[in-house]
C-alpha cells in the first residue's frame, strides 16, 4: 500500500552576505562610493579635462553632469535593492552611513591630538611624520571594526527593523483616501514653517558669511604656504634644494598659471622665463629683466622674492608719481600697506592696487613687471618646524652689536654685526676670547696669586661679549588636503532642509496615530454647519453696528458722570492736578 509522506521543509543555510545587516553595510558602501564620484570624482574629472568651473557655462556643465550621475546613481541602487530586499535594509542603510560619518568624525578628532603631539611634542622623534598617520589610521580602523561589530548585532539589527517599520524609509501612505484636507493643510503649514527659516538664513546672509563648503582637514597633510621669511631663508634655501619645493600661485599674471593652485617650482621658472623674454618686457623693463634672469638661475625663492621686490619697487613708483589718478585716501591705504609689506608676500597689496587701478580704467599704464606671476613657497609643515626650530636662541642667535676694540674671531674671521651663528659656537669664541686675556696674566697665578684673582675679576668684568639678538622665524598659512562634506553650502543646505521638509511633512501626516487623529478632525469639521455668505455679511454687520453703538453709550456715560461728580458743588470725583496735566499738550503744560 502506496503511503504518501510529507516531506520536511529544506532548512538551506543562508549565505552571511545574504543577511539584513551586511545588505545594509553594501549599501552604505554604495551610497558613500556614489557620493564620491559625484562631488568629488567629477569635479576632479572637469578639472583635469581644463574646465574653468568658475566660468558660468562650464559650471553648469558640470552641475547637469552631476545630477545625471546622481541620478543614474539613485536608479541603479534602487534595482539593486530590488522590491523583495528583508526588513530592515533601507533603515540599515541610513544607519551603517550615519554611522560612517560619526567613525570620520571621532578619527578625525583623535589625529588632532595625534598630530598635535607629534608637531609640538615631538612624539615618536624623526620618525613622527610616518607613525603619527599609522596610529590614526589603527585608531581608525578600531573604531570602525566597533561600529560593525555593534551594527551587525542582533540586539541592533532588531532595533534597525523597529526603525524601519515606522514608516520613514517607504513611500507607503497610511489611510491614504481619508482625511486629506486636514492633511494637506499640515504639510502646507510645515513647509510654509521651514521655508520661513529657509528665508531668514538666505535673506540674513547667514550661510554666506562662513565657508562656502564644508570639509574634513585630512590629517597629516598640512602644508605651509610662507608669508614671512624672517631670519630663517638660509635654512629655507636649503629645504628647497632637497625637496621638490612647490610653488601657489595667487596671481597669474599672463603666465597662464592656475590661481589657488600649487604648481611644482620648475613649471613656475619656466612661465616666468617665458615672459621675462619676451620683446616688450626685455624693451620697457630692461634692469628687472636681468634681476630675473640671473634669480632664475638660482632656487625658486630667489624668484619669488625677486619677483616680489620689483613689483613692490614698481606700486611704489606709481603711486608716489600719481599717474594713476588714484583718490587720496586710496593712496595713502597702500602706501600704509606698502610700509609693511614681506619680501615673500606681496599679494595683499597688489590684490588691492589692482583693483584701484581696474576702477580707475588705467589699466593700460600699468608696465609689463605686473604680467609675471606672483605666488608663496609651499613647505611640508613639519619641514617649516624644523627650520624654525633653527631660530632658537639655544640653537642659533644674531649678533647685534660687537665691540672692535676686542675683536671675537670665528672660524678665523672676526664677528660682523647682523651675522647668524650657532650658540654653542659664539660661546666657544667667547670663551676662547676670554682665555686669550687671561694668559696675558698668567705669570701673575705663581708669584702673585692674589693679584692674579683680583685682575682676573677685572677683566672679566670689563670684558664684553658680543650683544646677541633672537633671530625671526619663518611663517605661513597651513592649509591641508580636504574631504568635502558638503559643497556650495549656500545653495546645498537650503536644498536639503526643503526635501527633508517635504519627505518628514509626508511621512508625518501619514505616521499612524497621528493620521487617525487628522482624519478625526476633518470629521468633526465636515460636521460643522457652516453659515451662507449672505447671513455671514449681515451677522458681521450686526456685531460691528453693536460694538460701535455699546462703546459710543459707554464713553458718553463715562463722560457725564465724570463731569458732574467733579462738580465744585459736590466734589466727589477729586481728580489730582498732576493727573489732569497727562491729557494736555506740551503747549498748555505750566512749566
Amino acid at each position: 500500500m502506496a503511503v504518501a509522506v510529507k516531506n520536511a521543509p529544506g532548512t538551506s543555510a543562508t549565505s552571511a552576505f545574504v543577511r539584513p545587516a551586511y545588505v545594509s553595510l553594501l549599501g552604505a558602501l554604495y551610497v558613500i562610493v556614489a557620493l564620491g564620484v559625484v562631488f568629488k570624482g567629477l569635479p576632479a574629472l572637469a578639472e583635469a579635462l581644463g574646465f574653468r568651473t568658475s566660468q558660468i557655462i562650464e559650471g553648469t556643465l558640470l552641475g547637469l553632469a552631476m545630477l545625471a550621475t546622481a541620478a543614474c546613481a539613485i536608479f541603479l541602487g534602487g534595482r539593486l535593492l530590488g522590491q523583495s530586499q528583508e526588513k530592515g535594509v533601507r533603515a540599515g542603510i541610513f544607519v551603517g552611513f550615519v554611522s560612517f560619518l560619526v567613525v570620520l568624525g571621532l578619527t578625525r578628532w583623535a589625529s588632532i591630538w595625534i598630530e598635535h603631539g607629534v608637531y609640538h611634542q615631538h612624539w615618536f622623534g624623526a620618525q613622527g611624520t610616518m607613525w603619527g598617520p599609522i596610529l590614526t589610521g589603527v585608531v581608525g580602523l578600531l573604531l570602525l571594526a566597533g561600529t560593525v561589530w555593534c551594527f551587525v548585532h542582533p540586539w541592533t539589527q532588531a532595533l534597525i527593523v523597529r526603525f524601519e517599520e515606522g514608516g520613514w524609509f517607504h513611500a507607503t501612505g497610511y489611510k491614504p483616501l481619508q482625511g486629506l484636507r486636514v492633511r494637506r493643510a499640515t504639510i502646507f503649514g510645515l513647509i510654509v514653517l521651514v521655508g520661513a527659516g529657509i528665508y531668514t538664513l538666505i535673506s540674513h546672509g547667514t550661510l554666506s558669511r562662513g565657508a562656502s563648503d564644508w570639509y574634513m582637514d585630512i590629517p597629516f597633510t598640512g602644508t605651509m604656504s610662507v608669508t614671512a621669511l624672517g631670519d630663517a631663508k638660509p635654512w629655507l634655501e636649503t629645504a628647497v634644494e632637497q625637496q621638490k619645493a612647490q610653488v601657489r600661485v595667487f596671481d597669474a599674471g599672463k603666465s597662464g598659471l592656475p590661481a589657488r593652485q600649487l604648481v611644482r617650482a620648475d613649471v613656475f621658472k619656466k612661465s616666468v622665463q617665458t615672459i621675462v623674454e619676451t620683446e616688450s618686457f626685455q624693451n620697457e623693463a630692461k634692469s628687472t629683466h636681468d634681476l630675473l634672469v640671473k634669480a632664475s638661475e638660482g632656487n625658486v625663492l630667489d624668484l619669488l622674492v625677486t619677483i616680489n621686490e620689483q613689483l613692490t619697487a614698481e606700486i611704489k613708483r606709481l603711486v608716489d608719481s600719481k599717474e594713476l589718478g588714484l583718490n587720496p585716501d586710496v593712496v595713502k591705504n597702500l602706501r600704509a600697506k606698502l610700509d609693511t609689506v614681506q619680501p615673500a608676500d606681496v599679494t595683499p597689496v597688489l590684490s588691492d592696487f589692482k583693483k584701484q587701478v581696474a576702477q580707475a580704467n588705467k589699466a593700460n599704464k600699468l608696465t609689463p613687471v605686473f604680467d609675471l606671476p606672483t605666488g608663496l613657497l609651499v613647505l611640508d609643515r613639519f619641514t617649516l618646524r624644523d627650520i624654525n626650530e633653527e631660530t632658537n636662541p639655544s640653537r642659533n642667535v644674531k649678533i647685534a652689536y660687537t665691540d672692535d676694540s676686542e675683536p671675537i674671531e670665528l672660524d678665523g674671521q672676526p664677528l660682523r654685526i647682523g651675522e647668524v651663528v650657532k650658540t654653542s659656537d659664539l660661546d666657544a669664541a667667547v670663551d676662547a676670547a676670554k682665555d686669550r686675556k687671561l694668559k696675558r696674566i698668567e705669570s701673575l697665578r705663581t708669584s702673585n696669586p692674589e693679584a692674579y684673582d683680583q685682575r682676573k675679576r677685572e677683566i672679566l668684568r670689563e670684558f664684553k661679549e658680543p650683544t646677541r639678538e633672537d633671530l625671526a622665524p619663518a611663517e605661513g598659512k597651513v592649509q591641508y588636503m580636504t574631504l568635502t562634506l558638503m559643497p556650495a553650502v549656500p545653495f546645498t543646505l537650503p536644498l536639503l532642509l526643503l526635501a527633508a521638509t517635504l519627505w518628514l511633512s509626508w511621512r508625518v501626516v501619514n505616521m499612524p496615530a497621528f493620521a487617525d487623529f487628522l482624519i478625526a478632525t476633518e470629521a468633526e469639521v465636515n460636521k460643522v454647519s457652516w453659515t451662507t455668505q449672505r447671513r455671514l455679511v449681515q451677522d458681521t454687520i450686526v456685531v460691528l453696528a453693536t460694538v460701535v453703538l455699546m462703546a459710543g453709550y459707554l464713553f458718553a456715560v463715562d463722560q457725564i458722570w465724570r463731569v458732574s461728580l467733579s462738580w465744585e458743588y459736590i466734589k466727589v470725583l477729586q481728580i489730582p492736578k498732576e493727573q489732569s496735566d497727562v491729557n494736555r499738550s506740551v503747549e498748555q503744560k505750566n512749566w
